[in-house]
């Protein structure tokens, strides 16, 4: 699966270079901060102080989905997540959570010009999972769970499939034929607001304008019931490449509009190069 993944080594190295910049009453640490396994970068390093990891409060709640603002008069930041709405005020272990009055050990603070707030409390407030690896120095946010993952070939564009291994979709992938088509499909769950949203990776070789291409496409949908019934709200990214060099010749997005949803091939390719307009 194309996952854009980020040199630990660099990350590393820049976060010695922060630590630097922390004040004494900070311990200096290479923190790495993993959100849904991905590694974020903060212009200020965590830091941590009294046994608490502290992040620059703007980016943490931004990354979280938080709409976030700042009172400098009152030194009280502000975040607001669908029925969620968090206050810290800077040097205070009061703060509220939807109004209710919640003490934490270690307050919002500001260090070289930055207000920090602690990692763990901000994040499980918005309803986040939180874990610490003493070790390896390495915070881990998770604010979803994945439900199913699974791996298919497609017939007859896409009217039924086959569900297959992961070996053998990946096998497929390296030796493509004419019309066929595999999918990985993952159904997740959001800690943050209860929803489910669903995506895939396709994979195929379509015959385009009598030349044979290489197509992938990834979809993307949130899971919405109606009626009885489950719908796809959500949209495509899809890429035409040149089999020979892997050249991109085309790529588009379209959308997925209230898409019935039957729990496997639920989107295939043809079904996008037409909405797309790219085939008839």
């Amino acid at each position: 699966m194309r996952k854009v993944r980020v040199s630990i080594v660099l990350l590393l190295l820049s976060f010695v270079w922060f630590s630097g910049m922390q004040t004494a009453s900070a311990a200096s640490t290479n923190i790495i901060v993993l959100l849904d396994g991905e590694p974020l970068a903060f212009d200020q390093a965590p830091v941590i102080k009294s046994g608490r990891t502290l992040v620059p409060f703007r980016k943490i709640f931004e990354e979280l989905g938080a709409d976030v603002s700042y009172d400098s008069k009152s030194k009280t930041v502000t975040a607001v997540r669908a029925d969620k709405v968090i206050k810290l005020k800077i040097g205070s272990v009061y703060t509220t959570v939807n109004g209710k009055t919640v003490k934490i050990e270690v307050p919002a603070q500001i260090m070289n010009s930055r207000t920090l707030v602690p990692l763990r409390f901000v994040s499980e407030s918005i309803g986040a999972k939180v874990s610490w690896d003493n070790d390896e120095k390495i915070v881990e946010i998770e604010t979803m769970e994945m439900m199913v993952d699974q791996y298919f070939q497609s017939y007859n564009n896409g009217s039924y499939s086959l569900e297959i291994s992961e070996a053998e979709f990946f096998n497929r992938i390296e030796n493509p034929g004419l019309d066929q088509e595999v999918v990985n499909v993952s159904l997740y769950y959001s800690y943050l607001d209860d929803s489910q949203f669903i995506t895939s990776e396709n994979f195929s070789v379509r015959k385009i304008e009598d030349d044979e291409y290489g197509v992938y496409m990834t979809t993307f949908g949130e899971l919405v019931d109606e009626n009885g019934n489950t719908f796809i709200d959500g949209e495509f990214y899809m890429e035409v490449y040149d089999l020979a060099t892997d050249e991109i010749v085309l790529s588009d997005t379209g959308e997925l509009d209230h898409l019935l949803y039957n729990q496997s091939v639920y989107y295939t390719i043809p079904m996008g190069l037409k909405d797309l307009g790219i085939i008839d």
